[in-house]
């Protein structure tokens, strides 16, 4: 979506955006360094990821998903 250029803009049919993404990507199967010079991209390995839910009694949720042995467990937090 970003490569349309087009972000945060109105449209007024579903079509414009269809057309639009086709565009980009054919630009940038025929023109890869079209991506801006400015733009960075990376690749993560993470090994510990925590969720936060708000509870309006303060009863939040949290979850701590901890990566081993290529699989993922899933941990209850004390809010």
């Amino acid at each position: 979506m970003a490569l349309t250029r087009r972000q945060s803009q109105p449209f007024t049919e579903a079509g414009e955006v269809d057309a639009a993404l086709e565009a980009a990507r054919l630009e940038l199967e025929n023109a890869p360094d079209s991506v801006p010079r400015e733009w960075a991209s990376y690749a993560i390995r993470p090994e510990r990821v925590e969720f936060w839910q708000g509870d309006p009694d303060r009863r939040h949720k949290r979850l701590r998903y901890e990566a081993a042995d290529g699989t993922w467990r899933r941990v209850l937090l004390w809010p």
